[in-house]
């Protein structure tokens, strides 16, 4: 990601320790600050300010079973 402006990051902070996650926050701080812009796919909390896009209204409806599981996708 080095000189690029965007950021499009899935779980990027999978198999980390706290330590490196917060080092890892530290970082994509700095990148924002200085006018960088990310878009990160997480469920940790990395403590940053910013527009969140809540994904629930897209839930697949129905039943949870293994056969409708994947209708709500199609």
């Amino acid at each position: 990601v080095t000189g690029r402006d965007i950021w499009v990051l899935d779980e990027p902070t999978v198999s980390l320790d706290a330590f490196t996650v917060k080092a890892f926050a530290e970082i994509v701080k700095a990148h924002l600050a200085t006018g960088g812009c990310a878009l990160i796919a997480t469920h940790v909390d990395l403590g940053l300010k910013g527009d969140t896009l809540d994904v629930m209204q897209f839930r697949a409806k129905g039943d949870s079973t293994p056969s409708s599981f994947d209708e709500g996708f199609l």
